[in-house]
C-alpha cells in the first residue's frame, strides 16, 4: 500500500511538471527566493523566481486553499511583470501555472481554459517546446486508472513535441515522466527503457544529480529482479536525498533499498536501512507508516534470529 501511493505521489503528483522552470522547490528553497525577492533583481530574473515560487505552492502536499492563493499571487506578479517587460516566455509560463493552480484547487473548468490558451499560441507560432509543457500539464487531467491510456498518449504527444523543439533537459524530463507511467501500469521492462533514455540525455548535459531518476531505477531494477543495480542506483538514490535533507523522499529512498537487500537475504543491511526509514517516518505527518516500517524491522530481526530492540520502537 505504502508503495503504491508512494509511486503514484512521486510520479504523477510531484513530477518534473514544469521544466521551464524547473523541479518543484525544497522548502529551504523557496525561503532563499524569498529573501532574493526582496532585493534588486532584474525583471528577467524575478519573473523566473516569483514562478518559481508559485510552482513550490501548487506542488505542496495537500491542496490548501491558502497555498493555491499563494501560487497564484505568485503568478500573477510574474505575468504583470512579463506584459511590463514583453518577456512572453514568462508570460505563457503563467497561464500554465495557472491551469496547475485552478486543477489543484478543484476547478478543471478554468484550468482547462487557462491551458487552451497556451495550445493556441504554440501552435499558432510554432513553438513546440511550449506545446510540450501544455501536452505535459494536458495529462493531469486524465485519472491514474481507467484513463491511464489516455494519460500515455498525451505524453508521448508532449515527448514529440519536444523532440521537434525542445531542450535536451526537457526531452530528458518528459522521459522521466514516460517511464513513470509504464512504472504504474506494471510495464517494468517498458519503464527501464525510458528512464535509461533518460539517464543518457540528462548524462549529455551534465546532470548527475536528479533524485527522482536513480530513485525509480532503483526499484525497478528490484521489481525486475536485479538486485546489484537495485542497490547501485537506490545508494545513489540516497545520496543525493541525504545532501537535499528532503526527508519525504529519503524515507521512501531507504525503504526501498531495505527490500531490496531482504528480497537478497542481506538480512542486516536490511535492517539498517528499515530502521532508517523508521527515523524518518516519525518526521512525517503519518500514522500509518512508522507501523509499516516498524512492522519490517520485526521481519528483519526475525531473520537474524534476534529479539526486537527495546530502544528501536
Amino acid at each position: 500500500m505504502y508503495h503504491l501511493l508512494k509511486n503514484c505521489f512521486l510520479i504523477f503528483l510531484f513530477q518534473l511538471s514544469f521544466t521551464a522552470l524547473s523541479q518543484p522547490l525544497l522548502k529551504q528553497e523557496s525561503d532563499k527566493i524569498k529573501a532574493e525577492l526582496k532585493t534588486k533583481l532584474n525583471d528577467t530574473t524575478r519573473v523566473l523566481k516569483l514562478q518559481k515560487l508559485s510552482l513550490y505552492y501548487v506542488t505542496k502536499v495537500g491542496e490548501e486553499r491558502a497555498d493555491m492563493d499563494s501560487s497564484y499571487v505568485f503568478a500573477k506578479q510574474a505575468e504583470l511583470i512579463s506584459d511590463k517587460i514583453r518577456f512572453y516566455k514568462g508570460k505563457w509560463m503563467s497561464h500554465i501555472l495557472y491551469s496547475q493552480i485552478y486543477r489543484e484547487g478543484g476547478n478543471p473548468f478554468k484550468g482547462k481554459r487557462e491551458l487552451k490558451k497556451v495550445f493556441e499560441i504554440a501552435r499558432k507560432n510554432n513553438i513546440f517546446w511550449l506545446e510540450g509543457e501544455a501536452y505535459r500539464e494536458l495529462t493531469n487531467y486524465y485519472s491514474l486508472d481507467s484513463e491511464i491510456g489516455e494519460r500515455i498518449k498525451v505524453v508521448e504527444k508532449a515527448y514529440q513535441a519536444f523532440k521537434k523543439g525542445g531542450s535536451k533537459k526537457q526531452i530528458a524530463d518528459i522521459l522521466l515522466y514516460y517511464g513513470g507511467h509504464y512504472f504504474f501500469t506494471g510495464d517494468f521492462k517498458a519503464a527501464l527503457q525510458k528512464f535509461n533514455e533518460a539517464k543518457a540525455m540528462y548524462e549529455s548535459i551534465g546532470s548527475n544529480n536528479n533524485q527522482t531518476l536513480y530513485s525509480q531505477l532503483a526499484e525497478t531494477y528490484s521489481k525486475l529482479g536485479l538486485y546489484t543495480e537495485a542497490v547501485k542506483f537506490g545508494l545513489i538514490s540516497i545520496e543525493i536525498g541525504e545532501q537535499n535533507k528532503d526527508i519525504f523522499f529519503l524515507t521512501e529512498d531507504y525503504t526501498n533499498l531495505a527490500l531490496t537487500y531482504y528480497k537478497m537475504e542481506n538480512y542486516e543491511l536490511a535492517l539498517k536501512y528499515h530502521e532508517k526509514s523508521f527515523d524518518g517516518s516519525l518526521k512525517l505527518y503519518s500514522e500509518f507508516l512508522p507501523f509499516y516500517n516498524a512492522g519490517y524491522i520485526i521481519k528483519d530481526l526475525l531473520k537474524l534470529g534476534r529479539k526486537k530492540k527495546p530502544n528501536t520502537f
